[in-house]
């Protein structure tokens, strides 16, 4: 695991959703996290990059923001469909 770089393989660069109530991860086989993790593999290299980024190094570069923003829009959005009380 690397917070300096965005590494593929790594299970702590990919986005996870926090329940909480009980403030464990979601399961990756709950519909929420399968629908984010559907839309984290069909992300660009350069997207998921961004979002590690911003995420694990507080990046404020525009294009990291931006693209970092564009992919989270993505997840909230397909997790209200699922899950409006999440909004």
């Amino acid at each position: 695991m690397s917070l300096k770089e965005y590494q593929e393989d790594c299970p702590g660069c990919r986005p996870v959703i926090i329940d909480f109530k009980t403030g464990q991860r979601l399961p990756d086989d709950d519909p929420k996290m399968v629908v984010l993790l559907k839309i984290w593999r069909e992300a660009s290299h350069r997207e998921k990059v961004a979002f590690h980024n911003v995420t694990c190094n507080s990046s404020r570069r525009d294009l990291d923001v931006r693209l970092a923003r564009e992919l989270m829009h993505k997840f909230q959005h397909h997790v209200n469909e699922i899950d409006p009380k999440l909004h």
